[in-house]
Formats: C-alpha cells, sequence, structure tokens
C-alpha cells in the first residue's frame, strides 16, 4: 500500500485505527565518510488487539522474511512467555494441509513447536488487551515456489513484505497470475472473526490489503498451475 505524501516524509504510515508500521533503512559510515549502499527496507509493525469473548479472538498476522524467530517457541518467549496475552498460535502446513498448534496449557506451551518459515503468515489467540511488535527487514531474494493439488484444499497462507506494492486483492492476483492460476485470495477480519473472500474468477468481492496481515491464497488446479520464483512487488517510495 502506497501511503500519502505527507507519510512518506515521516516513514510513519497509519493503515487504520489500531495498525502503524515504521520504515527505516540503515547504511554504514567507515572512518574515511564512505557510505554503504542502503540495506533492504526495515519494518517496525505495531497493532491493538482486543479480546472479545463473545468471539475465538483469532488474528492472522505476517512476519518480515528476516527476523529472529526460527520457532513458534522463539516468538512465544518474546510476546507472551506464560500464555497471556496470547495462549495459541497456529500453523496451516501447504503440503498435507493440516494445521499445527502451539498453545499454552496452564503450566507451560506444549503440542508442536513449528518452524518459522519465511513467506508464510500465523495466527495467534488472545486473551488480553495487548499491542503487539514484529522487527525486521524483508529479504528481497526470497521467492515463492508453490504447486496446485486437486486432491486437497490446496490453501496456503502467505506473508507478503510490509512494504509490497499491492493496493488491493486483485492488485496481487494480477501480478500472481490471474484467474488462470490464482482460485480465490482471503484475509481473516479481526473484528468479526470471519474469513472475507476475493473470488478472482468471477471477479467479486475484491479488498484492501492491510501491511501486516496474513493472507491466503488458492491455487487453480487445471493444468498443474504453479508459482515458481514469484516474489511479490515492492513499493520504492521509501528508499
Amino acid at each position: 500500500m502506497v501511503p500519502s505524501q505527507s507519510a512518506r516524509e515521516g516513514y510513519v504510515v497509519t493503515f487504520s485505527a489500531n495498525t502503524t508500521i515504521n520504515y527505516f533503512m540503515i547504511k554504514a559510515l567507515d572512518g574515511d565518510g564512505n557510505m554503504s549502499p542502503t540495506s533492504p527496507v526495515g519494518s517496525i509493525f505495531s497493532v491493538r488487539l482486543v479480546p472479545n469473548v463473545a468471539n475465538t479472538d483469532e488474528y492472522r498476522f505476517s512476519l518480515p522474511y528476516q527476523n529472529t524467530y526460527s520457532k513458534a517457541s522463539d516468538l512465544m518467549k518474546d510476546l507472551s512467555p506464560a500464555g497471556n496475552p496470547i495462549y495459541k498460535m497456529e500453523r496451516l502446513n501447504y503440503g498435507d494441509q493440516k494445521i499445527s498448534w502451539y498453545w499454552w496449557d496452564e503450566v507451560e506451551w506444549s503440542d508442536v513447536d513449528f518452524d518459522i518459515v519465511p513467506t508464510e503468515s500465523y495466527s495467534i489467540a488472545i486473551n488480553a488487551d495487548t499491542n503487539l511488535r514484529f522487527i525486521g527487514v524483508n529479504d528481497p531474494s526470497i521467492s515463492f515456489d508453490i504447486t496446485a493439488n486437486s486432491l486437497i484444499a490446496d490453501e496456503y497462507r502467505i506473508s507478503l513484505p510490509y512494504n509490497s506494492d499491492y493496493q488491493k486483492a486483485s492488485d496481487l492476483a494480477l501480478d500472481l497470475g490471474g484467474s488462470t492460476v490464482v482460485q480465490s485470495i482471503s484475509r481473516y477480519d479481526y473484528l468479526s472473526q470471519s474469513s472475507v473472500v476475493y473470488d478472482v474468477v468471477a471477479g467479486t468481492n475484491d479488498f484492501n490489503l492491510v501491511p501486516g496481515e496474513g493472507l491466503s491464497i488458492v491455487l487453480r488446479d487445471p493444468g498443474g498451475n504453479a508459482l515458481r520464483n514469484w516474489r511479490p512487488k515492492l513499493t520504492t517510495v521509501y528508499y
């Protein structure tokens, strides 16, 4: 999403009432005053979540491709070491379409301590008001390789760089190959606790993309469609 001119000047972009991203770049300076090339754009993503006892309180999120987390336990030690405010984290494995859970059992974190994989998005469930904060850098060399499989549901939960250059789900669908490759793109709306689905084939229910949110894509099977070495487009307004 491209911010307004005023937002660009400060490198701070407010996307909604509870979501803000700070963008930054790093250069090294030696003793002779020589400056290194600019680093990839780094991001500090902040979101405020308030639980609703009448709902499941699931929030799907994206992580920067380069971050300090290797396992689910690394992330929970940082965000919720004693099961509060986060009591569950989940991952959808694209290969077998099965969910893995890492959850607080009232004594310790248990079940599947799964790997954190660049390009994947994850879900958490909360039990208290919280401010989440993720810091990291995009890795422009990372690409997607996904092949459609007619025998399973074929959902892939993706993480886009926070500075990706897509305004709407339809923009992303077009870059992925359009309706010949993609069946649908969806987001999980935290407030209503329901999925918002853009049907790429029918062209209905397009929605705005919010950096930091996790997305789901479903590929069409005809012809064995696949994404090979696909890299998200990045905006250049922060360079």
